[in-house]
Protein backbone atom coordinates (compact mmCIF):
# COMPACT_ATOMS: atom_id res chain seq x y z
CA UNK A 1 0.00 0.00 0.00
CA UNK A 2 1.22 3.48 -0.80
CA UNK A 3 2.53 5.14 2.37
CA UNK A 4 1.11 8.53 1.44
CA UNK A 5 -2.32 7.03 0.84
CA UNK A 6 -2.15 5.30 4.21
CA UNK A 7 -1.36 8.59 5.97
CA UNK A 8 -4.12 10.30 4.04
CA UNK A 9 -6.65 7.67 5.09
CA UNK A 10 -5.55 7.97 8.71
CA UNK A 11 -5.77 11.76 8.66
CA UNK A 12 -9.20 11.59 7.05
CA UNK A 13 -10.43 9.16 9.70
CA UNK A 14 -9.03 11.35 12.46
CA UNK A 15 -10.76 14.41 11.03
CA UNK A 16 -14.07 12.57 10.73
CA UNK A 17 -13.73 11.43 14.33
CA UNK A 18 -13.04 14.97 15.54
CA UNK A 19 -16.02 16.33 13.61
CA UNK A 20 -18.25 13.60 15.04
CA UNK A 21 -17.11 14.48 18.56
CA UNK A 22 -17.95 18.14 17.96
CA UNK A 23 -21.44 17.18 16.80
CA UNK A 24 -21.91 14.97 19.84
CA UNK A 25 -20.92 17.78 22.20
CA UNK A 26 -23.18 20.25 20.38
CA UNK A 27 -26.11 17.84 20.71
CA UNK A 28 -25.42 17.28 24.40
CA UNK A 29 -25.18 21.02 25.00
CA UNK A 30 -28.59 21.40 23.37
CA UNK A 31 -29.91 18.72 25.73
CA UNK A 32 -28.27 20.58 28.61
CA UNK A 33 -30.04 23.82 27.65
CA UNK A 34 -33.38 22.04 27.32
CA UNK A 35 -33.00 20.34 30.70
CA UNK A 36 -31.97 23.68 32.27
CA UNK A 37 -35.21 25.28 31.02
CA UNK A 38 -37.13 22.32 32.39
CA UNK A 39 -35.42 22.75 35.77
CA UNK A 40 -36.25 26.47 35.79
CA UNK A 41 -39.93 25.64 35.31
CA UNK A 42 -40.20 23.25 38.25
CA UNK A 43 -37.48 24.25 40.73
CA UNK A 44 -39.75 26.41 42.88
CA UNK A 45 -42.92 24.34 42.61
CA UNK A 46 -42.14 20.62 42.32
CA UNK A 47 -39.20 19.14 44.22
CA UNK A 48 -39.67 15.68 42.73
CA UNK A 49 -39.53 16.85 39.12
CA UNK A 50 -36.75 19.29 39.98
CA UNK A 51 -34.71 16.40 41.38
CA UNK A 52 -35.24 14.39 38.19
CA UNK A 53 -34.29 17.37 36.01
CA UNK A 54 -31.16 18.12 38.03
CA UNK A 55 -30.18 14.43 37.98
CA UNK A 56 -30.45 14.49 34.19
CA UNK A 57 -28.42 17.71 33.99
CA UNK A 58 -25.62 16.22 36.09
CA UNK A 59 -25.50 13.16 33.86
CA UNK A 60 -25.39 15.25 30.67
CA UNK A 61 -22.63 17.43 32.07
CA UNK A 62 -20.64 14.30 32.94
CA UNK A 63 -20.98 13.09 29.34
CA UNK A 64 -19.81 16.44 27.94
CA UNK A 65 -16.76 16.40 30.19
CA UNK A 66 -15.95 12.80 29.24
CA UNK A 67 -16.09 13.50 25.50
CA UNK A 68 -13.90 16.58 25.95
CA UNK A 69 -11.35 14.55 27.91
CA UNK A 70 -11.38 11.73 25.34
CA UNK A 71 -10.81 14.25 22.55
CA UNK A 72 -7.84 15.66 24.43
CA UNK A 73 -6.35 12.18 24.94
CA UNK A 74 -6.94 11.24 21.29
CA UNK A 75 -5.18 14.37 20.07
CA UNK A 76 -2.22 13.53 22.28
CA UNK A 77 -2.03 9.92 21.04
CA UNK A 78 -2.25 11.05 17.42
CA UNK A 79 0.84 13.19 17.90
CA UNK A 80 -0.92 16.52 17.67
CA UNK A 81 -0.04 19.39 19.93
CA UNK A 82 -2.38 19.70 22.87
CA UNK A 83 -2.68 22.02 25.82
CA UNK A 84 -0.98 19.82 28.42
CA UNK A 85 -2.08 21.97 31.34
CA UNK A 86 -5.69 21.93 30.16
CA UNK A 87 -5.54 18.16 29.70
CA UNK A 88 -4.15 17.76 33.23
CA UNK A 89 -6.90 19.99 34.66
CA UNK A 90 -9.62 18.03 32.87
CA UNK A 91 -8.19 14.72 34.06
CA UNK A 92 -7.94 15.97 37.66
CA UNK A 93 -11.53 17.23 37.55
CA UNK A 94 -12.94 14.03 36.06
CA UNK A 95 -16.30 13.12 37.54
CA UNK A 96 -17.20 9.55 38.53
CA UNK A 97 -19.50 7.78 36.08
CA UNK A 98 -23.29 8.05 36.58
CA UNK A 99 -23.59 4.34 35.64
CA UNK A 100 -22.14 1.26 37.29
CA UNK A 101 -19.72 -1.21 35.71
CA UNK A 102 -22.69 -3.35 34.79
CA UNK A 103 -24.47 -0.50 33.03
CA UNK A 104 -27.04 0.18 35.74
CA UNK A 105 -27.80 3.71 36.82
CA UNK A 106 -25.64 4.84 39.73
CA UNK A 107 -27.88 6.04 42.57
CA UNK A 108 -25.31 8.53 43.82
CA UNK A 109 -26.07 11.14 41.15
CA UNK A 110 -29.70 11.10 42.20
CA UNK A 111 -28.70 11.38 45.85
CA UNK A 112 -26.45 14.36 45.07
CA UNK A 113 -29.28 16.06 43.17
CA UNK A 114 -31.64 15.56 46.13
CA UNK A 115 -29.02 16.87 48.55
CA UNK A 116 -28.50 20.02 46.47
CA UNK A 117 -32.22 20.76 46.52
CA UNK A 118 -32.30 20.07 50.27
CA UNK A 119 -29.56 22.65 50.84
CA UNK A 120 -31.37 25.23 48.74
CA UNK A 121 -34.52 24.72 50.78
CA UNK A 122 -33.15 24.26 54.28
CA UNK A 123 -29.83 26.10 54.56
CA UNK A 124 -30.02 28.60 57.38
CA UNK A 125 -30.34 32.35 57.01
CA UNK A 126 -27.08 34.16 57.74
CA UNK A 127 -27.26 36.05 61.02
CA UNK A 128 -24.51 38.48 60.02
CA UNK A 129 -26.47 40.03 57.15
CA UNK A 130 -29.94 38.75 58.10
CA UNK A 131 -30.41 37.10 54.75
CA UNK A 132 -29.58 40.13 52.62
CA UNK A 133 -26.26 38.79 51.35
CA UNK A 134 -24.38 42.04 51.79
CA UNK A 135 -23.27 44.38 54.57
CA UNK A 136 -22.31 48.01 54.82
CA UNK A 137 -18.58 48.59 54.97
CA UNK A 138 -16.62 51.74 55.69
CA UNK A 139 -12.89 51.62 55.18
CA UNK A 140 -9.89 53.49 53.85
CA UNK A 141 -10.15 52.10 50.31
CA UNK A 142 -13.87 51.34 50.14
CA UNK A 143 -17.11 52.82 51.39
CA UNK A 144 -20.42 51.12 50.64
CA UNK A 145 -22.00 47.70 50.31
CA UNK A 146 -19.84 44.58 50.08
CA UNK A 147 -20.67 40.85 49.99
CA UNK A 148 -21.26 39.48 53.47
CA UNK A 149 -17.97 38.04 54.78
CA UNK A 150 -19.84 35.29 56.65
CA UNK A 151 -22.15 33.77 54.04
CA UNK A 152 -20.00 34.58 50.99
CA UNK A 153 -17.36 31.97 51.79
CA UNK A 154 -16.87 28.74 49.91
CA UNK A 155 -16.50 30.20 46.43
CA UNK A 156 -19.62 32.36 46.37
CA UNK A 157 -17.97 35.72 46.98
CA UNK A 158 -19.68 37.32 43.99
CA UNK A 159 -23.11 35.79 44.48
CA UNK A 160 -23.73 35.70 48.22
CA UNK A 161 -27.46 35.70 48.89
CA UNK A 162 -27.72 35.58 52.64
CA UNK A 163 -27.62 31.91 53.49
CA UNK A 164 -25.02 29.76 55.20
CA UNK A 165 -23.94 26.91 52.89
CA UNK A 166 -23.81 23.39 54.23
CA UNK A 167 -20.39 22.12 55.21
CA UNK A 168 -18.75 19.45 53.07
CA UNK A 169 -19.49 16.98 55.85
CA UNK A 170 -23.20 17.82 55.74
CA UNK A 171 -23.28 17.76 51.94
CA UNK A 172 -21.76 14.29 51.96
CA UNK A 173 -24.24 13.16 54.63
CA UNK A 174 -27.22 14.48 52.69
CA UNK A 175 -25.86 12.77 49.56
CA UNK A 176 -25.64 9.45 51.43
CA UNK A 177 -21.92 9.24 50.60
CA UNK A 178 -19.14 8.99 53.18
CA UNK A 179 -17.12 12.18 53.42
CA UNK A 180 -13.85 10.68 52.20
CA UNK A 181 -15.43 9.24 49.05
CA UNK A 182 -17.41 12.45 48.53
CA UNK A 183 -14.21 14.48 48.34
CA UNK A 184 -11.72 12.07 46.77
CA UNK A 185 -14.01 10.71 44.04
CA UNK A 186 -15.16 14.16 42.94
CA UNK A 187 -18.74 14.13 44.17
CA UNK A 188 -18.04 17.46 45.84
CA UNK A 189 -17.39 18.92 42.36
CA UNK A 190 -20.65 17.46 41.05
CA UNK A 191 -22.49 18.91 44.04
CA UNK A 192 -20.92 22.36 43.58
CA UNK A 193 -21.76 22.40 39.87
CA UNK A 194 -25.37 21.45 40.57
CA UNK A 195 -25.71 24.00 43.35
CA UNK A 196 -24.26 26.79 41.21
CA UNK A 197 -26.62 25.88 38.39
CA UNK A 198 -29.69 25.89 40.66
CA UNK A 199 -28.73 29.20 42.22
CA UNK A 200 -28.24 30.72 38.78
CA UNK A 201 -31.69 29.46 37.77
CA UNK A 202 -33.25 30.95 40.88
CA UNK A 203 -31.48 34.28 40.38
CA UNK A 204 -32.38 34.36 36.69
Amino acid sequence: MDHNNHEGDFEGSRLEGAQASVRIIERMRSELDYASHELAGVLRVDQSRAGEALHRLLSIQWAIREVSLINSIASHLNGHQVDVRRHAREAARRWPSPVTNRGAQCMRYGHVASAVLHELKHAGVCMACHGVGSVEYVGVDHDGTVPCPECAHGGYQDTAKGYMPYSDRERARQSLIDQDTFRKRGYDQIYAWGLDLCRAVLLG
